[in-house]
């Protein structure tokens, strides 16, 4: 995400031809032991929290940082998600899912924010090939390209796989949402 970041900032430039200033990447985890250097007008997370076991101080620090509003992007599910139905395949056992969108709300809820939210449908993982489906299916699934497993998910593609124009693509479609609330402590917040 580093590498797409600075180069988003390297091609994005304002009209006098120079950087993008209103943004500042850093080195560090988050949450920070104090966000009092963060303080921003809006703080924006976009696909982070799938797998954040320690959410509540992850948000706390989120809604701290923030003067005006807090904004999380998430899928209905996390993007890995969209090959369960192949490691059910695969592995001969479900997937654990994470949570995603819905369950992302209902925390906000259970912790007094009204969130508000748009949502818009994607298409998932698009590939030109079979075989480029394939090359990705095996990094997610965690297999090596040879073996029992590797021809297991082979038939699964075969079964799977929609054909979309001149590529292939898996049939679940998501949803991904912008939603957007109030800190707690933002002026004016009640």
């Amino acid at each position: 995400m580093r590498a797409v970041f600075t180069h988003t900032i390297a091609d994005f430039r304002d009209p006098e031809g120079g950087r993008i200033a209103n943004t500042e990447l850093r080195a560090e985890r988050w949450p920070p032991a104090s966000t009092s250097e963060y303080a921003a007008d809006v703080a924006l997370i976009s696909h982070v929290g799938y797998d954040i076991e320690a959410i509540g101080p992850f948000l706390d620090a989120l809604e701290a940082a923030a003067s005006r509003a807090c904004v999380a992007v998430l899928m209905d599910r996390p993007p890995p998600s969209s090959f369960s139905a192949l490691w059910s395949d695969v592995h001969g056992e479900p997937q654990a899912e994470l949570p995603g969108l819905m369950e992302f709300l209902a925390l906000l809820l259970a912790r007094g924010a009204l969130p508000e939210m748009r949502v818009a449908a994607t298409e998932d993982w698009r590939f030109d090939s079979p075989a480029e489906a394939e090359t990705v299916a095996l990094r997610r699934l965690w297999l090596s390209p040879e073996g029992p497993r590797a021809a297991r998910l082979r038939d699964a593609l075969a079964r799977t796989l929609v054909r979309d124009g001149d590529g292939v693509r898996l049939p679940h479609r998501s949803r991904v949402g912008l939603v957007s609330w109030t800190p707690p402590d933002a002026a004016g917040s009640g």
